[in-house]
This record gives structure tokens, sequence and C-alpha cells, in this order.
């Protein structure tokens, strides 16, 4: 019994941008539609070569109405051997409108053979301002037999208000 199906259809696709909409079907483990939702991604690019992709998440509620539950919107920029993106998460605030909730930026720097990615997430503190809260940096090796290493450190926010490291996570890839 599959726990979640998925249909994609194409809405639009140009030069100007594709969009999408996915409809997600999750089940129990006795095969009854528990919920679904849908998912609009639009994906557009700029004349300075930035792309931006917007997904809105809506949830079916008991009506067999779809509600807004979630607005992501990542903008991604290269230049040279750096990448960087930007996404940030809104939410539905009391007032229905939607509220920042949520920033990620995620830098990569380097080529195939060695890279960099920092990715920090912030959450807004007690005083509604943007703190960091959680920090993974991962180096990433690879050779030309197919050997791939990467180390990953994991940075969460302390009580104190500045990162720690809380765990690292070393990984081996070789190809056979």
């Amino acid at each position: 019994v599959p726990l979640q199906s998925s249909e994609e259809t194409v809405l639009s696709d140009g030069p100007e941008g594709r969009v999408v909409e996915r409809l997600v079907k999750k089940y129990d483990s006795q095969g009854r539609l528990t919920g679904q939702e849908k998912v609009r991604i639009e994906e557009s690019k700029s004349s300075d070569g930035s792309t931006s992709t917007r997904a809105t998440v809506y949830d079916r509620d008991l009506n067999g109405n779809f509600a807004l539950r979630e607005r992501t919107t990542t903008v991604t920029s290269k230049e040279d051997s750096t990448t960087r993106a930007q996404t940030t998460v809104e939410r539905p605030n009391v007032n229905g409108n939607l509220g920042l909730e949520e920033r990620k930026i995620a830098v990569t720097t380097g080529d195939e053979k060695k890279s960099l990615t920092d990715v920090t997430v912030f959450r807004k503190d007690q005083h509604g301002a943007f703190a960091p809260a959680v920090r993974e940096v991962t180096e990433t090796t690879s050779d030309d037999g197919g050997k791939v290493v990467a180390n990953t450190s994991e940075f969460n926010s302390a009580s104190t208000g500045k990162m720690e490291l809380t765990g690292q996570k070393l990984s081996r890839t070789v190809k056979n």
C-alpha cells in the first residue's frame, strides 16, 4: 500500500518560465486517503541569468477546499565559481496574510573537484528579529576515480544565541 502518490500537470512551459501543479495524496497503512496537498511551482529566469522558483502549498480541508499553507521563494544566481541561493518561507498569520517566517542562504564555491557549501537558516527570535538558527557547512572533494568525500559540520543556535557545533558527518562514496 503506497503511503503517498503524486500527479504533475504542466500548466505552461515557455521561454519566460514554467508553471507546474502537483497534487499529492497521502494514505494511511490501510490505504485510506488521509490528506491532499496541491503544490504550484513557478520557475522563471531573468535577463541577468538568475533563476527564481516559487512553490505555493495548499492543503485540502474537510470541506474539500484548498487552503494556503506555505509559500517558498528561492532566487539563485551564479557568478564565476560561486552559486548563491536565497530562500524565503512565508506562512499565513492570524490575520490570514502571509508573514515571513524563515530565510535561508546557501553559498557554494568551487568546482567539480572541490567545493564548499555553507547553508544558514535564519528564524525569528523572541523579539521578532531574524537570527541564525541552523548552519551546515559541507566540504566535498572528488577525484577522477569516482571517489567522493563529503565532510559536513552542523551547528545549532545555543541558549546564549551563539552557534555551536552539534554534529559532524563524514561520507565516502566510491563508484564500482
